[in-house]
């Protein structure tokens, strides 16, 4: 009997080191990475023309991402500035990382009156931090207001985030109807489900309140 107990503590702890060991391996996502040098986010956000067009590589803490398909999220500086990650182009749909530390390769590209960082591939590690607010729960709950296009909401269908935030809106055309997005990956998540989205809108727009993005 004791050589049993003895054999089973010896099984759970082995059990326990193997899971441990797993939460602290890296799961890399897109294309290999290429050896690109690294650049400081402070450096990236303060100098981009410096870094336009040059394969870079960028380290942070995942602080938000796309709720839907994952295939953006944002680092942020000590100083509290912002850099948003795009992987949608390369990796259409990526885990909920938030809070895990994340090295990216790609490059700095222009969107807009601002920059942001498309990469090419994307390794996450161990969870670095709790999990902050849900921000695109906040951004549920305040009033739909109209662009000034005369779209009925400013935010998008499926994700939630403002429209116009993360550069210029991904338009798509359904059924002979416009509809906006905050990012390509939301695109790729309304075509599974183009009915319940358009509801939303259309529900959204009577009643002037925002649509809750559905989750995936």
């Amino acid at each position: 009997m004791r050589n049993i107990l003895i054999l089973c503590g010896v099984t759970l702890l082995a059990i326990g080191a193997f899971a441990a060991w797993k939460l602290t391996q890296t799961k890399h996502y897109g294309e290999p990475f290429k050896g690109a040098p690294r650049a400081e986010l402070k450096e990236l956000i303060e100098q981009p023309e410096h870094f336009k067009g040059m394969p870079v590589s960028i380290a942070g803490t995942v602080l938000r991402q796309c709720p839907v398909s994952g295939c953006w999220f944002y680092f942020k500086t000590a100083d509290g500035r912002d850099l948003r990650v795009e992987l949608g182009d390369t990796v259409p749909g990526l885990p909920q990382k938030i809070g895990h530390e994340a090295v990216v390769e790609g490059r700095i590209v222009p969107q807009g009156p601002t920059y942001i960082f498309v990469g090419t591939g994307v390794e996450f590690g161990k969870n670095a931090a709790p999990k902050p607010p849900d921000e695109t729960l906040a951004q549920a709950e305040r009033a739909s207001k109209p662009m000034d296009d005369g779209y009925p909401v400013d935010f998008c269908i499926v994700g939630g985030e403002k429209l116009g935030s993360m550069g210029d809106p991904v338009e798509y055309q359904h059924e002979g109807r416009t509809v906006k997005f905050c990012c390509k990956g939301c695109v790729s998540s309304f075509k599974k489900d183009p009915a319940h989205f358009i509801g939303e809108l259309d529900r959204a727009a009577k009643a002037g309140a925002p649509a809750t993005p559905k989750a995936h």
